[in-house]
């Protein structure tokens, strides 16, 4: 088993999310794992299949990203071990 840290996020490759995620971990194209959804990312995180999550929390069109934000809140306690 690799001990090597896996980086979920929002794909696909070349979106906003994908640039954020190489600007915040040089060098990691070897280890990113787009996800479909912004749940995905933080079920991939909660369940230890990636070790980072990086999820867009607002964008130019339509300011914050309310689902994004209603996971950080987790009002349903499904990612407890999330920081």
């Amino acid at each position: 088993m690799s001990t090597q840290p896996t980086i979920a996020f929002l794909g696909p490759e070349a979106s906003y999310t994908h640039q954020a995620t190489l600007s915040l971990f040089p060098g990691a194209e070897n280890i990113l794992s787009p996800q479909i959804t912004i749940e995905d990312v933080f079920i991939a995180v909660q369940n230890d299949w990636a070790t980072y999550g990086v999820v867009p929390f607002e964008n130019s069109s339509n300011g914050s990203v309310v689902f994004t934000l209603d996971l950080f809140r987790d009002l349903a306690g499904r990612f407890e071990d999330l920081v």
